[in-house]
């Protein structure tokens, strides 16, 4: 069920990044592996993600998908992704599940950076009003400083 590819990908990473919802949905309940991360380190949830498949991204994400793993080349987690996807849905469903708001890409910027860097003033707003033990505001005026 876990077989891999030479990309790494596996068939719920298939199917998800097609959106085959009732495919994602077998292979959870047939306990496929929601975490295995493909060649690049991209998870079946980020990949949904990364394709606006919403309704394969909820499956993964109700199913206890691990929100935090980082993917290889910038360190970016499916939090980190949303944002700069501009995806305000998936940021609410990811900070619902528990995602850690202070990860940082391998070039130190968390999801309130990217937000402020892309522009992203209404996903800004989503991070302040569920933030976590970290400061928003304060992350964003010490990126300004450095």
């Amino acid at each position: 069920m876990d077989r891999r590819t030479t990309e790494g990908t596996t068939a719920l990473m298939a199917a998800a990044v097609k959106g085959h919802t009732e495919a994602v949905r077998l292979l959870v309940e047939a306990g496929a592996d929601m975490n295995i991360q493909n060649n690049g380190g991209y998870t079946a949830l980020m990949l949904a993600l990364g394709q606006w498949k919403m309704r394969a991204f909820r499956i993964l994400l109700e199913a206890g998908a691990d929100v935090d793993k980082q993917e290889k080349e910038t360190g970016a987690t499916a939090l980190l992704q949303a944002v700069v996807l501009g995806n305000r849905e998936a940021v609410r469903l990811l900070i619902a599940a528990g995602a850690d708001q202070g990860k940082k890409t391998y070039d130190g910027f968390t999801a309130a950076m990217l937000a402020a860097t892309n522009g992203k003033t209404e996903i800004l707003k989503i991070l302040e009003s569920h933030r976590q033990s970290g400061d928003v505001k304060g992350d964003i005026q010490q990126w300004a400083q450095d």
